[in-house]
């Protein structure tokens, strides 16, 4: 008997689960659809932040570039919907703290993610172009190929966006008792180091591109600490006030 009902279980979750994914692929699909009207005007933007002369060297390179330009941006609209899905379809096995930290985390996840895009786009990206640019020789065409161009813009944004969820991630993980605010400050010196380290390999070899990058890594970490620590004081808070009324 208790065969049959796991598997009748197994069966509910598997349609579940095929369900959520349609209606994923569906949201996708149409994001992508409208998204796709803007291409144009989205790659004429991303173009204009760069001195170089932009080619293409194979024939269907443009149509890539506008497919990824597309499709990144469809994933990245689509996530808070991705999210809810997911959490609609594993809530069920999680415990109410975890629930909790879960809805609570949706709209700051999609929030820190487009500031860490748009902090690609607006401040890191121009940049590093304007600093590679320094090295160009005017008896040289300087030309970089659509594809790598767009490829290197989209990894830019995609890489800072997860980077600023660092505070959303490290504070569930506090959460639910992963970590605390006394190992993430004992490790504080081996962390900066980490992230100056990170900030050196993503930039060119120039100490201000680098501290460009370093310092809000720095401050996204410390951010985690004070969110951390607030959430901690929250929950000690709340155990008190259940013990006093007890």
């Amino acid at each position: 008997m208790m065969k049959s009902a796991d598997k009748v279980n197994a069966s509910i979750h598997a349609k579940a689960f095929k369900k959520a994914m349609i209606r994923i692929t569906l949201i996708f699909i149409v994001a992508m659809a409208v998204l796709w009207q803007v291409t144009d005007q989205t790659l004429a933007y991303l173009i204009s932040l760069t001195e170089a002369a932009i080619i293409t060297i194979s024939p269907f390179e443009m149509l890539h570039a506008k497919i990824n330009i597309a499709f990144v941006s469809a994933v990245i609209i689509c996530l808070p919907y991705v999210y809810i899905e997911l959490y609609k379809f594993i809530s069920p096995a999680l415990y109410k703290k975890e629930r909790k930290i879960i809805r609570w985390s949706t709209v700051p996840f999609f929030v820190m993610f487009s500031i860490g895009g748009v902090f690609a786009l607006l401040v890191f990206i121009p940049v590093v172009l304007h600093y590679v640019s320094l090295f160009y020789i005017t008896d040289i065409a300087n030309s970089i190929t659509l594809g790598s161009y767009i490829d290197f813009i989209l990894m830019a944004v995609v890489m800072f966006g997860i980077v600023f969820c660092m505070p959303i991630v490290l504070s569930i993980l506090s959460y639910i008792g992963l970590i605390n605010t006394g190992v993430m400050k004992q490790y504080r010196k081996h962390v900066y180091l980490s992230l100056l380290i990170v900030g050196a390999v993503i930039t060119p070899p120039d100490v201000f591109t680098q501290i460009l990058v370093s310092v809000p890594l720095i401050v996204l970490y410390e951010l985690s600490i004070v969110v951390s620590w607030l959430l901690a004081a929250g929950v000690k808070s709340k155990s008190n006030v259940i013990e006093v009324s007890k």
